[in-house]
């Protein structure tokens, strides 16, 4: 679970800066892409563990 924290947290602060990067050199921030790659990244957070069976 901390790693999941972890990993949000990243994403967060690189949107943070990558806006304002972007801005400042002209470039849009691809904000679509960052919010269906957070859809995407949610869905798989709750799949859960996958155990090994065998």
């Amino acid at each position: 679970m901390q790693n999941w924290w972890a990993l949000f947290v990243t994403i967060e602060l690189f949107r943070e800066v990558g806006v304002e990067v972007a801005n400042k050199l002209g470039y849009d921030y691809l904000s679509q892409l960052d919010a269906r790659v957070m859809v995407y990244l949610n869905k798989v957070n709750g799949l859960g563990t996958i155990s090994k069976s065998g």
